[in-house]
């Protein structure tokens, strides 16, 4: 249920036809890829080829991002008069395979504007993940926007989980990108957008049973955005963390706190469905 013109809102349906080899949907579906969660208008064929490996292709029209409104709805805001004047054309493909402790995918995604008939947005992306030997695993990815020509979010991670002293003990490191993403109609891409990238670790140890303690902690640092403002003082880097405890010591009960260098959560879990949280910022 919605507010606006509109009270009901349709956030998911569709029609599914499986085989062993085939699935097809129509209707109001979703694809979840390394590009994001998306819903759209149309329809998406899933095949699955031989072993694990699966193909995607869908099509149809494209739904405000993040939202199951369509671009046009004038409850989205405050795009105004920069909205499109008639919804976008999606396509696009994926893979997705896995061999032993291996995985990896690829999609690809373009839509148009077809009331200007004019491209709007078309990214590719890649991802993989291992697990090695050890409780070794190493995982990353990239996206490109063909539309700007340039890269856009990336990242890499290497982590170990094991036991040290029969307790369970995992860390991990990694590296990110991270770039906002505008499709060419948009205004926004017109103020510079810059990437910012972080690097940081964690670390989790359970010292005693019942008792869990984790932290995390990355140094960020924003680009060069090609802009002056003499008459404002803006910080570009700096350091992010949390740390964390958990406790599971009485039957149904259990407790977890996580303080962060924006605040402080905490949460009761009384069993039985009943919870208490509460957070300081």
């Amino acid at each position: 249920l919605g507010r606006g013109p509109d009270p009901v809102r349709l956030v998911e349906g569709y029609v599914e036809y499986s085989l062993p080899r085939v699935t097809a949907r129509a209707g109001r579906t979703y694809l979840h890829t390394r590009l994001g969660y998306e819903s759209f208008d149309g329809a998406r064929v899933d095949v699955r080829p031989a072993g694990p490996v699966t193909l995607t292709a869908f099509g149809g029209w494209s739904l405000a991002r993040g939202s199951s409104l369509p671009i046009t709805s004038p409850e989205v805001s405050p795009l105004g008069e920069f909205r499109p004047a008639e919804r976008g054309v999606v396509v696009g493909g994926a893979a997705r395979a896995a061999a032993g402790p291996v995985r990896a995918s690829a999609v690809y995604r373009r839509e148009v504007d077809p009331a200007a008939e004019k491209l709007s947005s078309e990214f590719v992306a890649l991802s993989a993940s291992a697990r090695v030997a050890g409780g070794v695993s190493i995982a990353g990815g990239a996206d490109y926007d063909l539309g700007y020509e340039e890269w856009g979010s990336a990242d890499a991670r290497l982590g170990w989980n094991g036991r040290l002293a029969d307790r369970p003990v995992g860390f991990g490191a990694s590296v990110r990108r991270y770039r906002p993403r505008f499709p060419l109609w948009s205004i926004w891409g017109a103020f510079s957008p810059v990437a910012y990238t972080a690097t940081g670790g964690h670390a989790s140890v359970t010292p005693v049973e019942h008792l869990s303690l984790r932290g995390a902690a990355e140094w960020f640092s924003y680009g060069e955005t090609g802009t002056e403002s003499p008459l404002a003082t803006f910080e570009d880097a700096g350091w992010r963390w949390t740390a964390g405890v958990g406790w599971t010591g009485l039957a149904d009960w259990s407790f977890d706190a996580v303080v962060r260098s924006a605040g402080l959560d905490a949460r009761l879990d009384l069993g039985s469905g009943l919870g208490l949280d509460g957070g300081v910022a």
